[in-house]
């Protein structure tokens, strides 16, 4: 049988229009674009009506650049909001599977641009091939399918940054992983 989703609306009217009332619980969402477009503010908005609908949420911050004074004012709750930072892609990782088995809710996760292996982090010189693109796939697969089997209702945002190559194309963080 066909479930009804619970949508979160964004607060957009148009965004909310376009998603047909905003974004489906039990679903990976990706916000991608330019730097400094309004990708976090616009997962805030999400989290900050989650919260009003009696939903917990979780943010992943791997930029280090959460705005708390700013969120507030839009209406996220920050004390009843799970805070990390400053962690491995595989803590974060870990972090979404525990978060979809035991609660439910938004997850955001800030951003694929900006995560970093264990590997990638114990290296002096940096990588020479991203680790993280690799790993994307199978954690999307596992984390779609603990959504649809959790008890909980609960949501995944990815936030992504889109850049222009030297060929003028434009390419997200990630590549083709993140599409599937």
């Amino acid at each position: 049988p066909h479930r009804t989703l619970t949508r979160i609306p964004t607060g957009l009217e148009g965004i909310d229009s376009l998603l047909g009332g905003g974004v489906m619980m039990r679903r990976i969402f990706q916000v991608s674009g330019r730097y400094s477009c309004g990708k976090s503010t616009l997962a805030a908005l999400v989290v900050a009506e989650a919260q009003r609908q009696g939903f917990e949420a979780l943010w992943l911050d791997a930029e280090g650049r959460f705005a708390f004074d700013y969120f507030a004012s839009m209406g996220v709750n920050l004390e009843k909001m799970d805070y990390e930072s400053g962690k491995s892609a595989e803590a974060y990782f870990g972090d979404v599977h525990k978060w979809i088995e035991k609660k439910g809710g938004v997850i955001v996760l800030d951003s694929v641009a900006a995560l970093l292996t264990e590997n990638e982090i114990s290296k002096d010189d940096g990588p020479s091939v991203p680790e993280v693109p690799k790993m994307l796939p199978n954690f999307l697969n596992k984390v779609q399918n603990g959504l649809n089997a959790s008890k909980h209702e609960c949501l995944l945002i990815f936030l992504n940054h889109e850049k222009v190559d030297f060929t003028g194309a434009l390419k997200v963080i990630g590549g083709r992983s993140i599409e599937h």
